[in-house]
This record gives structure tokens, sequence and C-alpha cells, in this order.
């Protein structure tokens, strides 16, 4: 289980938090998490998101987030 706090990317809005937990399920081995029969699940905690994965999936979500972060850096939404 790991954590990943995402405030950066989701500021205040908690719509975005739900949306970008529904991206992760949708994108990051969907067959994997608990409401597909997989093990994996995803939680959110304050705008911390908290996962239970393996550590490939959990290399991906890493990947992922750090993809969205320079995406937002480079269309000047954050420093």
């Amino acid at each position: 289980m790991r954590t990943y706090p995402v405030a950066d990317l989701v500021g205040h809005d908690y719509e975005l938090l739900d949306e970008l937990v529904e991206a992760i399920n949708r994108v990051i081995a969907p067959a994997s998490w608990s409401d597909k029969g997989g093990l994996g699940e995803i939680t959110t905690f304050d705008r911390t998101l908290v996962i239970a994965q393996t550590d490939k999936i959990h290399r991906e979500i890493q990947l992922l987030l750090r993809e969205l972060r320079a995406a937002q850096r480079a269309a000047g939404a954050m420093p």
C-alpha cells in the first residue's frame, strides 16, 4: 500500500480527484482493481490517493502522475 498526495494536481476540486481515481482505474491495469474482480484498491483521504496494488502497477501509477504534473507545468497550470 502506498499514498500519493495529489493536491497539486486537483487543487480543492474533489470532482477532479474523483476523475483522477476513475482515470487510474480505467487506464492502469483495469482488470486488477477490486471493482473488476482484482485485488487492487484505491481510496482517497483528503487530497491523497491511498492505493493497494502490486509494485509493477505502483510504478505505472507513479509514471502517470509524473506525466500529468509535467503536462500541467507545460500548460503553466502549476509552478
